[in-house]
């Protein structure tokens, strides 16, 4: 997975750090770009040409974004993280700062800033976690990464976290800040990690959710729909805010189409507003919906560019490869399923490109029911016996 990777320690091995930044190449347009590189602290960023990034650097300090901040320029996101840089350099309520660019931006981001010259870092993911951060930390290590697998080059046991395991197993998905292993966590939205370091070991603090999110409304007594029409007046300009950043870097813009009504509404939604981009339709593994994608493309006139890959369930040694570059966080059949449809896309659009999704509420856990009888696994899995 692309993304940033740190590693410090009082007794940090270099050349590891560089082979561990080397292993997060899972397809030959990956690139790794080393951010930091000193005798305790390592960092390096894993991309490919059109994953958005920007990096400040400077004499005595880096700032580095992964991801985009779609409702504020590079020239005011350069100006609040000098500030935040400040503050920090400071001790002087940093975190009152960060929790201000948290609450007013919109996008999906990881930030780090290092000031050199004290050899601290600071790191920050965006309000809601949208970029998944997994981490470690004791008083000789401090790791995070995009990928849980990096991390586990570096701690020095693995233990499994059997209820993590039966969470997955249950819901195919996992609760709270929890990994597969006991010593490995997902960083909480809204989180800030703070660290020093020198030949005695590692201190840092790690304040998770300081935007606690709350469900009480205090927006007067409006009605339904009412109500309705304010969500489709912040869908809207989350569409628009998003494609124009898009199209600022240099992107073009698809989007799914299929017979759910989720992909139905970013399709309308980016049609109402005008926005140009290509609707994509997947012959499924699950099932053929492009006839039903047609039919959407011709109410708006848009020309639909239907994806159709091979989906080989039964090459299990390939299975495992897409699992391990996903950490094992999704269930086999969607991971090979997607992973062919996303090579295929790549094959199919010119150029680079950014692809709008649908919710994902059809991954929604339904009630389990055990299934039995097939001849082989591939049987089973292309059946869904093992969601």
């Amino acid at each position: 997975m692309p993304g940033i990777s740190l590693v410090i320690s009082p007794s940090l091995h270099r050349q590891k750090a560089i082979d561990s930044f080397d292993l997060l190449k899972h397809r030959d347009k990956f690139d790794v770009k080393y951010l930091i590189d000193t005798i305790n602290i390592n960092a390096a960023f894993c991309g490919y040409d059109g994953y958005p990034f920007h990096s400040i650097d400077r004499s005595d300090q880096l700032i580095f974004v992964e991801g985009l901040v779609y409702n504020l320029t590079d020239d005011e996101l350069a100006k609040r993280f000098s500030e935040i840089a400040v503050r920090f350099r400071a001790n002087d309520n940093y975190d009152k700062y960060i929790r201000e660019f948290m609450s007013g931006a919109d996008g999906d981001f990881l930030v780090l800033i290092y000031l050199k010259d004290a050899n601290r870092i600071l790191f920050f993911n965006d309000r809601w976690g949208r970029l998944p951060l997994y981490y470690t930390n004791s008083a000789q290590l401090l790791v995070l990464s995009r990928e849980v697998k990096f991390i586990i080059d570096w701690i020095p046991s693995i233990r499994l976290d059997k209820f993590a395991m039966a969470e997955f197993l249950t819901l195919e998905y996992l609760l709270g800040h929890k990994t597969f292993f006991k010593d490995i966590h997902r960083l909480k939205p809204a989180s800030i990690i703070s660290a020093t370091i020198d030949n005695d070991g590692i201190r840092a603090d790690i304040e998770c959710g300081i935007l606690p999110v709350s469900c009480r409304f205090d927006g007067g007594n409006i009605t339904r729909r009412q109500a309705a029409g304010q969500y489709l007046e912040l869908f809207r300009q989350s569409l628009e805010t998003r494609a124009e950043k898009i199209e600022n870097i240099g992107l073009s813009l698809t989007a799914d189409l299929s017979g759910g009504y989720d992909t139905r509404a970013v399709f309308a939604g980016l049609c109402e507003s005008g926005i140009d981009f290509t609707p994509c339709a997947d012959r499924l593994v699950t099932g053929d919906e492009t006839e039903t994608a047609r039919q959407l493309a011709r109410k708006y006139d848009k020309d639909l560019a239907v994806i159709e890959a091979e989906h080989p369930v039964d090459d299990l040694a390939g299975m495992t490869r897409i699992l391990s570059i996903t950490d094992g966080l999704i269930n086999c059949l969607i991971d090979t399923s997607c992973f062919y449809d996303d090579l295929e896309r790549e094959n199919k659009i010119t150029g680079s490109f950014a692809n709008f999704k649908g919710y994902g509420g059809e991954f929604i856990r339904r009630v389990y029911m055990p299934k039995r009888g097939y001849a082989t696994l591939a049987e089973a899995i292309i059946d869904d016996g093992f969601n």
